[in-house]
């Protein structure tokens, strides 16, 4: 993700920002990937959500919030890796 420029400055040397309700004022950030521990689950993003803080964030109001399967980007192996890419790729590179 380094190689990418993907983490903030003050997040270079951890892979991820663990998103709760303390930490929403932390997120300093153009684009969010948000990694999703079991399918379809999005409950604790929604009560994210609805709180005040979250407007805030600059990803939010860009619309720049991304899903992505958090086993899939925490894999570390090739195909993970390459999973990872389309992900970012998919995001990212807006197709006419």
């Amino acid at each position: 993700m380094n190689d990418l420029e993907l983490l903030s400055d003050k997040l270079s040397n951890q892979l991820t920002l663990p998103i709760s309700e303390e930490s929403l004022a932390e997120i300093d950030s153009d684009l969010l990937f948000i990694g999703i521990y079991r399918k379809n689950d999005r409950s604790t993003f929604e009560y994210l959500q609805r709180k005040p803080l979250w407007s805030k964030i600059e990803a939010v109001q860009r619309n720049q919030v991304y899903f992505v399967d958090f086993h899939t980007w925490y894999g570390f192996d090739f195909l993970s890796a390459h999973a990872v890419l389309n992900d970012i790729e998919k995001s990212l590179v807006k197709t006419p």
